[in-house]
């Protein structure tokens, strides 16, 4: 009877890791597929079809072409510069907003609180939200791309609920030995809180990383634009990096080739906007779980 009930919970384990084994190379075959795309051949590509585990032939022609795009560095400096100063507004407001919210004997916390919540499932609508930009002299500004969202209503829930959950005591130690509410935050609650803002920091990083939106719709400037809205241009409308872009040597090849080295050139961009923001994740991995749970335990 043992023996059996062994070998049933055996199979079902096994079992697991096969689904889940399946389940990873399903994720994880379509980038796999993009990496091997941005290393191939154009005119082996064109000449044997699409790639399969391995690329056809070997080129690093698509990076090339990304390198040599006189525009595609300031598209990341961009980027970084709007990710940096969106994280840091918005982890420096949530923590601010929490902990006011946080407070038992702020008067106005629960109607903050309720205005708070309105806004998340009521918007003023695209339109009013670009005249408002508009009339505040937002438009291709760098500020367009990071005020808005510095402002994000879940996490400042978040950081509420967690810091509601922080022992009456610690907070009553700290008044009496002399602290005020700055020395609180900043001093006390904050230090004890880095599984929170880390995790709330990579979810920022992440979303500032991946906007484009906002670019297409106030940045009327090229040089201004993210890195993600020229990956957009690349794949929506089938921009090509040609000599004329790119400062590169011309290219003697077939209208296949062509065809096969602006796939590649794409495949290349998707990589490099894509392969940065998840190599940060394994640095945040054990910040996840418990910067998630330990803000949601308690309203």
């Amino acid at each position: 009877m043992k023996m059996r009930r062994l070998n049933s919970d055996s199979v079902f384990v096994t079992g697991i890791y096969v689904f889940f084994i399946v389940l990873l190379f399903i994720m994880l075959y379509p980038f796999w597929y993009v990496i091997m795309s941005s290393f191939s051949d154009p005119q082996k590509l064109a000449e044997l079809g699409n790639v399969g585990f391995l690329p056809r032939g070997f080129s690093i022609i698509g990076y090339q072409e990304l390198l040599l795009y006189k525009l595609f560095p300031r598209y990341i400096l961009n980027t970084i510069i709007y990710l940096t100063l969106g994280t840091f507004l918005r982890i420096s407001i949530a923590s601010l907003m929490g902990y006011v919210l946080s407070v038992d004997h702020f008067f106005a916390r629960k109607v903050i609180t309720a205005l708070l919540v309105i806004t998340m499932f009521i918007s003023g609508g695209l339109i009013p939200y670009y005249v408002l930009i508009r009339s505040l002299k937002g438009l291709d500004t760098i500020w367009v791309m990071v005020v808005p969202g510095a402002i994000d209503v879940y996490t400042c829930i978040v950081f509420r609920t967690f810091f509601k959950q922080l022992p009456g005591e610690l907070k009553d130690s700290a008044f009496i030995d002399g602290a005020n509410d700055l020395v609180m935050l900043f001093r006390i609650i904050l230090p004890i809180s880095k599984p929170l803002l880390a995790t709330f920091a990579i979810f920022s990083i992440v979303g500032y990383w991946n906007s484009w939106f906002d670019a297409l719709l106030f940045l009327r400037k090229i040089e201004m634009h993210p890195i993600q809205m020229f990956l957009r241009n690349l794949i929506i409308n089938m921009m090509t990096l040609t000599s004329g872009e790119s400062g590169s040597v011309q290219y003697k090849i077939t209208g296949a080739e062509m065809l096969m080295k602006t796939k590649i050139v794409r495949s290349a961009s998707i990589v490099v906007t894509t392969l940065p923001i998840m190599l940060v994740y394994p640095f945040f991995q054990k910040y996840f779980t418990k910067g998630i749970i330990v803000g949601s335990l308690k309203g």
